[in-house]
């Protein structure tokens, strides 16, 4: 049983999440709730707690500082968060901190929330141990069976094979120690027996007859299947050297991904997308991380088009398939082209001004001029305004204007910050422009923009 503590400062939304779901479907027992990160903290001293889920924006101490605290304390909790409309900003920064999903509280209906528990129960499982029943590190005249059906594989299996041939390794792993009989005719013996027998991933030893370390491929089972798998074909076999293992990814060698992805320049490259497919795919990242750099790209797109896009952009519920992965980039990339993009000027001219546009956002909080920007993606300073109108459908000026007050919104909204921090984090030094500014685009007083936000 999972031991849930809910933290949330909105009683009603708590006694609506404790009453309205059905836990125990899910392993899942409400051992406490608490309206804030401090009283989370007292009760995880006296209570046992497998599971936080828990709000960002609380009073006294928030939910990513909860986070901080709980993944360096308790690192054996896992912590889901509890979200605002897609809080952007702070779902990424509480995922980079540890936490494993998020439940938008828009979305706090039974299939959506049931959706959720499954997903969250399945990646605390994942993340869990799992016992190995034998103590061989290889085999090398046989071959490999990852699946979830190693037990009910084993049983169809007993009419071709001798049992002594077959040994469960655990609950994902069959071991098949002859040469005897061909993979091609178990996976057949298996299909006709059970046709969703899949996922299912027959590993075999290459011409050199290299060992089949088994220890490794239990141990990256989950990551093995979402790679080498698709949806559309949920069985394969594969030689033990076609098969890549997950090496230690360093947080550098992640920034740069998330920066590659941040240039936006593969939206208008075939080949800068397909080469930084590639580069993810082999570098066999686990879904945390991929889900990671997905929420990177939606918050990325999401900030830079949110004026010219007529649909949301949405990371998938579940990832089951690399496949997956790859589908939607490519659909972004598609999706944004067509409507952000202008057909009258060429591909560079478009590169150059998706390059623009993330400097400015990169720089928003400092001095921007069409000049130093058209310097920047060397282009002349007044067919560079030309371009900028024409495609982003604003001139410069008005869109640094609006991408300001945009996140000057986000910070008031999520964020206590002073109006005078949050007015120089958005480029403004004097905090009296930065309100008249503001006003004259929400109708508000930066002050009263935040009193209705929070109390909405």
């Amino acid at each position: 049983m999972i031991n849930v503590l809910i933290v949330e400062d909105d009683k009603l939304v708590r006694s609506s999440l404790i009453s309205t779901f059905n836990w125990e479907k899910y392993d899942m027992h409400i051992v406490n709730d608490a309206k804030n990160g401090e009283k989370a903290l007292e009760i995880i001293e006296q209570e046992s707690v497998d599971l936080i889920i828990t709000d960002l924006a609380m009073p006294i101490m928030s939910g990513i500082e909860l986070i901080r605290v709980v993944t360096r304390k308790y690192p054996h909790i896992a912590i889901a968060v509890l979200s605002l409309h897609r809080d952007f900003e702070y779902i990424q920064e509480a995922m980079r901190l540890g936490a494993i999903d998020y439940i938008a509280k828009v979305e706090l209906d039974e299939e959506s929330m049931d959706e959720s528990l499954n997903r969250i129960k399945n990646r605390i499982k994942s993340k869990s141990h799992i016992p190995k029943y034998f103590d061989e590190e290889s085999i090398e005249n046989g071959y490999v069976l990852l699946t979830n059906h190693a037990f009910e594989c084993q049983t169809i299996l007993k009419d071709v094979l001798d049992f002594h041939h077959m040994k469960v390794a655990n609950e994902n792993c069959l071991i098949i120690k002859t040469s005897r009989y061909s993979v091609e005719m178990v996976v057949d013996t298996l299909i006709k027996y059970h046709q969703n027998i899949g996922p299912l991933l027959c590993i075999t030893s290459n011409e050199n007859k290299d060992k089949i370390e088994i220890n490794k491929l239990i141990d990256h089972y989950e990551q093995l299947i979402f790679y080498e798998l698709d949806s559309d074909y949920n069985v394969s076999i594969k030689k033990i050297d076609e098969i890549l293992l997950p090496e230690r990814i360093s947080k550098e060698q992640l920034g740069i991904w998330k920066d590659q992805i941040h240039s936006l320049e593969w939206i208008t490259s075939e080949l800068e997308l397909t080469n930084l497919l590639q580069m993810l795919k082999n570098a066999r990242l686990n879904k945390s991380q991929l889900e990671d750099i997905l929420l990177w790209t939606m918050n990325k797109c999401t900030r830079m088009f949110y004026e010219q896009l007529s649909f949301e952009i949405q990371i998938p519920d579940e990832l089951a398939h690399w496949k997956e992965v790859e589908k939607w980039f490519y659909e972004v990339k598609q999706k944004i082209y067509v409507e952000a993009y202008c057909s009258n000027y060429t591909p560079e001219a478009n590169k150059c001004i998706i390059q623009a546009l993330s400097l400015i956002e990169n720089n928003i909080g400092s001095p921007i001029t069409a000049h130093d920007i058209s310097e920047q993606v060397n282009m002349s300073r007044s067919y560079f305004s030309k371009c900028f109108k024409d495609i982003v459908g604003q001139t410069f000026n008005e869109y640094v204007r609006l991408m300001r007050i945009h996140k000057a919104k986000h910070y008031l909204q999520y964020t206590n910050e002073k109006i005078g921090v949050i007015s120089e984090k958005v480029g403004y030094i004097d905090v009296k422009y930065f309100s008249k500014i503001f006003r004259s685009e929400t109708g508000h007083l930066p002050s009263d923009y935040r009193k209705i936000k929070q109390e909405s």
